[in-house]
């Protein structure tokens, strides 16, 4: 008979962890989510690069269609993150000026329509998440381009004629178009860069969450979470104006960072520390990995810069 061996505390400590590990490193080889991603722009950036921005003509060949929630076709176009409105928008201008804010009064897209909380209260005849969402936009914007200095967004309308020729939406003037709608998937926002032109630098379009259900509990978590999404989503559309081709992985470390810069009261990623896997949790990851998750908790490594160089 062979030797016997007891199963001690430590050694079952040492078999757990050495799971765990397992079962981690078995998540980033096939690219399975931990924790679903909350930003859909990275998804859609795969098949844009992979075109290397030949041009509207180029794209349309290829079978991708540039659409908005206002034109039929969004589902197809963002892999079923976004869909179409199913009854006519309308819109409302930011205080500030820069945003074109989207929204239905009806269906299941109707700001706030998961919630229970007035959806007018202060009776202005726009929904608060609306009002709400133009206020977090108008913030960003100030904190981005008119504090940090970073370049405005492209302007869509500038390219007006390109729009009209391929019977498409560029949302009729020259404000920064943010449309909101049930995206559902856990997901809360994307934006999506518009090829229209040739070369890197391209407009874009942004929609985010109508009321965040099934993501966050109360409203106050969901305005907070429509705070993180705004400077997010923003600073995307600011990315797409320098270089639509940039490396996936910088795109969102560097947008979950501007959350903290534009939000910082919020605080919204560290649940990517938590919940996504990261650096915390698998140190041995590389830096450039973008897998759905990890390029999200790499907030860590801009938010670093930022602490170890600013003056």
């Amino acid at each position: 008979m062979g030797p016997s061996y007891v199963l001690t505390p430590l050694h079952a400590r040492i078999i757990l962890l050495l799971s765990i590990l397992l079962f981690y490193q078995t998540s980033i080889s096939f690219g399975q989510s931990i924790t679903s991603s909350r930003c859909g722009t990275t998804s859609l950036l795969s098949s844009f690069q992979s075109t290397e921005g030949l041009g509207l003509a180029s794209h349309q060949s290829d079978g991708i269609r540039l659409t908005r929630p206002s034109v039929p076709g969004e589902a197809g176009r963002t892999g079923g993150y976004g869909h179409t409105y199913t009854t006519t928008p309308t819109f409302y201008n930011s205080p500030g000026g820069h945003f074109k804010i989207w929204y239905v009064t009806t269906t299941s897209d109707r700001p706030g329509s998961g919630r229970s909380d007035p959806v007018d209260a202060d009776n202005s005849g726009v929904p608060d998440w609306v009002e709400q969402c133009a206020d977090f936009f108008d913030h960003s914007w100030r904190t981005v381009i008119d504090t940090l200095g970073y370049r405005p967004p492209p302007i869509d309308f500038d390219f007006h004629a390109q729009y009209v020729s391929a019977g498409l939406d560029d949302g009729g003037d020259n404000r920064y178009d943010v449309y909101i709608e049930d995206i559902g998937s856990g997901i809360a926002g994307y934006t999506a860069p518009e090829i229209v032109t040739s070369g890197f630098q391209l407009p874009s379009y942004i929609v985010v969450d109508n009321d965040f259900v099934g993501v966050k509990s109360t409203l106050s978590e969901a305005l907070d979470l429509l705070r993180a999404t705004a400077a997010h989503e923003f600073f995307h559309g600011v990315q797409f104006g320098y270089d639509f081709r940039e490396d996936i992985y910088w795109f969102e470390q560097s947008a979950t960072w501007m959350e903290e810069q534009v939000f910082d009261a919020v605080n919204d990623y560290l649940t990517y520390l938590t919940g996504f896997s990261g650096f915390l949790t698998q140190p041995w990851v590389s830096l450039d990995v973008a897998n759905g998750q990890h390029e999200f908790s790499g907030v860590l490594w801009p938010q670093f810069l930022t602490e170890r160089f600013s003056a």
